[in-house]
């Protein structure tokens, strides 16, 4: 949800992300400065409500938003994934996987309460199964697994008529859950999709470039992403970098505040 970074909330916990890789690469690299990041603890900290939920507003009686959550979790998770999560943010990031596991098996009581016991379209929770496939170290409990597990079957399911933009994100779900061999499987799809040349490295041809939504920047780093974690083969990672390289002499990336 690329539109939600408008939100002062997101932009707090997005720089607090930045800070805080900033952090762990000073500590790798010396020569690097550290900044201090707790005035966005904090903050994260003041949107959080009792229940592990985050609200778009400080006052304790804004309405919880699960997709704020598990914006705040996926950035979580890719800083832990970093190795640069520091402890003091685990007590926050606990509280938010207990919120989603409730959230998910509340969600789908309501719908079979509301569809006559019929079970939903388990590809609604993917954004579930994206962010819970980071966190495997918090136990998970029965309702939730199965969800869980059903979400992770229907998207593999529906790969067809999934657009290729979803496709890094998807694989990416199913490395983290274990499930390697899909992981592949669409990674190898990716590759088959693919262009590459000498001159422009490898790249995806006619993706949408929605500057509201995602650009063919994003596009790519999460292709990148995807094919180092999964089956990381030197040319090709080297031919995804090119073609970042090449748009960044050309397209205004914008910065960090």
């Amino acid at each position: 949800h690329r539109d939600l970074h408008s939100f002062p909330t997101l932009r707090s916990s997005d720089l607090a992300i930045t800070l805080a890789l900033r952090n762990k690469l000073a500590a790798d690299h010396p020569s690097v400065t550290s900044v201090d990041i707790s005035s966005f603890r904090a903050k994260l900290r003041a949107y959080q409500r009792t229940s592990g939920a985050f609200s778009w507003l400080m006052d304790s009686r804004s309405t919880a938003s699960y997709y704020l959550t598990l914006r705040v979790l996926a950035m979580l998770g890719e800083l832990q994934e970093a190795d640069a999560l520091e402890p003091q943010l685990s007590s926050i990031k606990e509280n938010a996987v207990r919120f989603i596991d409730k959230e998910v098996v509340r969600r789908e009581k309501a719908y079979r309460k509301a569809h006559h016991d019929s079970l939903p379209d388990y590809s609604v929770f993917a954004s579930y199964a994206y962010v819970r496939a980071m966190f495997k170290e918090h136990p998970i409990f029965d309702d939730a697994q199965r969800i869980y597990s059903a979400a992770l079957d229907s998207l593999y399911a529906h790969l067809n008529t999934a657009e290729l933009t979803s496709w890094p994100m998807m694989a990416l779900t199913f490395e983290r859950a274990g499930q390697h061999d899909r992981a592949l499987s669409l990674i190898n799809g990716l590759r088959r999709y693919a262009t590459i040349d000498h001159d422009h490295g490898m790249y995806w041809n006619n993706l949408p470039d929605r500057y509201w939504w995602y650009r063919q920047a994003d596009l790519q780093a999460s292709f990148l992403l995807a094919f180092s974690r999964i089956d990381p083969q030197t040319q090709e990672l080297e031919g995804l970098r090119q073609w970042l390289i090449l748009n960044n002499l050309t397209t205004d990336w914008g910065q960090i505040a």
